[in-house]
């Protein structure tokens, strides 16, 4: 249909990729100052939360699915869902929706062929890292019970 309007796809793609990063253009730095705002146990729940999702992203990436818009659709609306909640006043709340909206983004930028959804992927794997990197590590014991 919107080669019939005189619209090349190539152009309508890279205006949609354009408005999609102006749209989630703040909330990497809302994520990062609410991530670095948590108390160690949280953080440790946290870093559990977004393993999960992280799998679960995996595994949900809709294979099946040949429209592209509905999947992309599906994944802004993850990373919106994420977003609100990780504002939420309930600490569990928050914590599933900063999860929920890294593992989002990562899964929605990790093919991305534009460049201004790079940053993006940057951002949210350096929160990974800086996340994992602050949550101690349990040592496993060689004794036997």
């Amino acid at each position: 249909m919107l080669a019939t309007l005189g619209c090349p796809v190539q152009f309508v793609n890279r205006l949609l990729a354009l408005g999609r990063d102006f749209q989630i253009s703040r909330q990497p730095g809302i994520i990062e100052r609410a991530v670095a705002s948590l108390s160690l146990a949280n953080r440790v729940r946290l870093e559990s939360l977004v393993q999960n999702e992280m799998a679960r992203a995996g595994w949900c990436a809709y294979p099946a699915a040949n429209d592209t818009a509905q999947n992309d659709t599906q994944w802004e609306e993850a990373i919106e869902t994420g977003f609100t909640r990780a504002q939420s006043d309930n600490m569990e709340v928050r914590l599933r929706g900063i999860a929920l909206w890294l593992a989002a983004v990562l899964h929605e930028t990790r093919a991305s062929t534009h460049e201004n959804m790079e940053p993006r992927r940057r951002t949210a794997l350096r929160i990974v890292r800086e996340l994992k990197e602050s949550v101690p590590r349990r040592r496993v014991s060689n004794a036997v019970a």
